[in-house]
């Protein structure tokens, strides 16, 4: 049906008049849970509560007006920036606490945790120093974990102090200079050119080397002095020898030579020994001191009365 043939005048209905479709209000409970919120909100929680109690209670015009308040805008702001702020104190004092670990344990795998799990954390910067620094110990250990050089361990040692890398040279360089004092003093014991020798093939780069290598030296010339003097028969060369160089293995041998000329040199002339009957050893002890030595088959003996460079001898089977 045509609607001018019936209305004079079409416009909208009034809120309120029966004829159109009903308005449908806030409810009692919709009103009592936005007034029950803070009106003037200061959080941003306080600001999200009391927006979606407007929104669930139809109030769209107290949404948009209350978004629409440069007052309260600003305030959201100023909000947002406090959260952000607060959200940046959180993941520095994770930073800070994830690089004190790395710190305390002071290890390539702390270091590369730290990276891994904070890259734009505020100790980027140190953690990649640190852990340049601990690779190039690393590296720098590997071929000092066999070797015998205590001067380089220990060296290396303080260079690399407080790393797992510096406390693993501290404790070989200790083991290994316990080690070398031991055979050290079997060598200053002994004495002997072979020793020092010795001590040298197992110590080249030891503390003791250089004074090892010293002592060689000096054994040496001795040897050589001794190979010179040894053929000849020089009582005085032996005895300048012995007092100069008697600590030696040389001049152990010297000695042993030197008693040698002079027991051969006090040795009797077989030409003034005989044997003696028993009539004449009686008559020859009667009333004097006798001293009886027995060497094999013949007794020895001396008296007052023999003359100096004569030794007398009994046959044992004297009866």
């Amino acid at each position: 049906m045509d609607v001018r043939a019936r209305f004079d005048l079409v416009g909208f209905d009034p809120r309120g008049v029966g004829l159109s479709a009903p308005v449908v209000c806030t409810t009692d409970a919709d009103k009592d849970r936005t007034f029950a919120l803070d009106q003037t909100p200061d959080t941003r929680a306080e600001i999200n509560d009391l927006i979606e109690a407007d929104l669930a209670a139809g109030n769209l015009d107290v949404f948009f007006g209350f978004i629409k308040n440069p007052e309260r805008e600003a305030l959201a702001r100023k909000l947002d920036e406090q959260a952000q702020q607060r959200a940046q104190g959180e993941r520095g004092a994770a930073d800070r606490l994830a690089w004190t670990k790395a710190q305390t344990v002071n290890r390539i795998e702390a270091y590369r945790t730290y990276l891994a799990e904070q890259p734009g954390g505020a100790w980027r910067g140190d953690a990649e120093r640190e852990l340049r620094k601990l690779e190039g110990f690393r590296d720098a250990w590997t071929p000092l974990a066999q070797s015998r050089n205590i001067p380089k361990l220990q060296d290396f040692a303080e260079q690399a102090n407080g790393t797992e890398y510096g406390a693993l040279a501290a404790t070989r360089s200790a083991e290994l200079s316990a080690m070398e004092r031991r055979d050290w003093a079997t060598a200053q014991d002994r004495r002997r050119l072979a020793e020092y020798e010795q001590f040298l093939v197992t110590w080249p780069e030891g503390t003791r080397a250089d004074t090892a290598r010293q002592r060689i030296a000096e054994l040496k010339l001795i040897q050589d002095e001794w190979q010179k003097l040894k053929a000849a028969s020089d009582e005085a060369k032996l005895d300048a020898f012995v007092a100069k160089h008697g600590w030696s293995e040389f001049g152990a041998a010297a000695t042993d030579q030197l008693v040698a000329l002079r027991r051969e040199r006090a040795a009797p002339d077989k030409g003034t020994v005989r044997t003696l009957t028993f009539d004449e050893v009686v008559k020859l002890i009667e009333g004097r001191g006798l001293k009886i030595e027995r060497t094999g088959e013949t007794l020895r003996f001396a008296t007052t009365m023999m003359p100096p460079a004569a030794t007398w001898a009994i046959a044992n089977s004297m009866s």
